[in-house]
């Protein structure tokens, strides 16, 4: 195990067009071990009020043998991922995109690494999808909300997500959103998802409910197809990729 906890406070900004940031590459010296990651973001209430919470995203690579095992994961409010190594590098990417407000865009984000595994929870490290990850199809112009992983599909059209590569994509949750016109309940069968590998073969396909959670993606998937059937309601949707780890 790591014979101390490495942590380090690094300053981010929204909407700053950079590279990666690197924050720890810390070297276990006892060899391979368990190691808990642990991502937190400072930031003020007036950046809360004015821009929401950063859209940050972290880049966690386990050492074993010469040899690197990604993870990619959207911090939130703060996430852990565990894994096995004989060391580990994290480096942080704002893709927030232009704040309301770049005057408060600035926050603090502290990465600490930890010996041990993460604590037990039904809930995955996730990632959002970045709106350049989606793809629009259908006969009329649908409206793309700016929010990254939230889709509005008018009807008869489909978004298609790529599942982020090197991510360590397991799993993806889709949420139903409303439905109008009518405020027909969520789930009431109005879409369904497909998982496609590299070839376009179908590998999947159910009709998601409000409570079906995360989904395992199959070890070929490449991407997701969410289809809205309906031939009037317009169908609001929230995707999360689940990370292992």
């Amino acid at each position: 195990m790591p014979s101390r906890i490495y942590a380090r406070t690094v300053s981010m900004s929204m909407g700053a067009v950079a590279p990666a940031t690197a924050v720890l590459n810390p070297v276990f010296s006892e060899g391979g071990c368990n190691a808990t990651v642990q991502i937190g973001i400072d930031q003020s209430s007036a950046s809360l009020a004015a821009n929401g919470p950063p859209n940050l995203r972290a880049t966690i690579a386990w050492q074993v043998s010469g040899v690197s095992v990604q993870r990619i994961v959207s911090v939130g409010q703060g996430t852990s991922v565990t894994g096995v190594g004989e060391g580990v590098s994290v480096s942080l990417q704002d893709v927030t995109g232009t704040p309301k407000d770049a005057s408060v865009a600035d926050y603090e984000v502290t990465v600490s690494v930890s010996p041990g595994v993460r604590a037990s929870t039904s809930m995955p490290p996730t990632l959002i999808p970045l709106n350049s990850e989606a793809t629009y199809e259908g006969p009329n112009l649908p409206y793309a909300p700016p929010t990254p992983g939230t889709y509005t599909l008018k009807a008869n059209e489909n978004v298609k997500i790529a599942v982020p590569p090197g991510s360590g994509a397991t799993s993806v949750f889709v949420q139903p959103g409303l439905i109008i016109p009518g405020f027909t309940p969520p789930g009431a069968g109005y879409f369904y998802i497909l998982q496609y590998d590299i070839n376009d073969t179908v590998l999947s396909l159910y009709v998601p409910d409000i409570d079906t959670g995360f989904i395992p993606l199959s070890p070929l998937c490449t991407q997701i197809n969410i289809v809205n059937t309906s031939n009037a309601a317009i169908v609001g949707i929230h995707v999360a990729w689940g990370i292992d780890g």
